[in-house]
């Protein structure tokens, strides 16, 4: 017969063990927005991706932060657990909300990646712009005119 303070004892090692591997790390993520031209205090939306996430479709991003584009660099900051990201930015000039393109989807509106990626024919890949976040970091990130 099991006595109470064996499934005492079995079910404080099964808790530990449970919650031991169920500890998320996290991390500050900081980017650094250079070039912003135009600083009459329109906002500069990033999206940070994860491998999971449809990089760098607006709106299917894990995380978003906006902030006033009024000075012509800008911090912006994210706590996230450890993993595999990229980050995709653009300067909302208009207030929209939206990264206006022309009629081929070129961006209109200053925009930047991760890596400092720059496109050539077409969107970038997730793995042209990811990096590991296993501890606190800064990324600089220029804008694209």
């Amino acid at each position: 017969m099991i006595t109470k303070r064996l499934l005492t004892t079995i079910f404080t090692l099964f808790l530990c063990s449970f919650l031991n591997g169920h500890v998320t790390e996290e991390y500050k993520l900081f980017i650094k927005v250079v070039g912003l031209k135009d600083t009459t205090g329109k906002s500069i939306k990033a999206g940070i991706y994860s491998v999971d996430n449809r990089f760098p479709e607006q709106g299917s991003h894990f995380m978003e932060v906006s902030k006033s584009g009024d000075e012509e660099s800008i911090v912006l900051n994210f706590d996230l657990p450890r993993g595999e990201y990229a980050v995709a930015i653009f300067h909302d000039l208009d207030g929209d909300g939206m990264l206006n393109t022309n009629w081929i989807g070129i961006p209109r509106e200053p925009y930047g990646f991760s890596k400092n990626f720059h496109p050539k024919m077409s969107a970038p890949s997730f793995d042209d712009c990811s990096f590991k976040l296993t501890s606190d970091k800064t990324i600089e990130i220029s804008l694209i005119d």
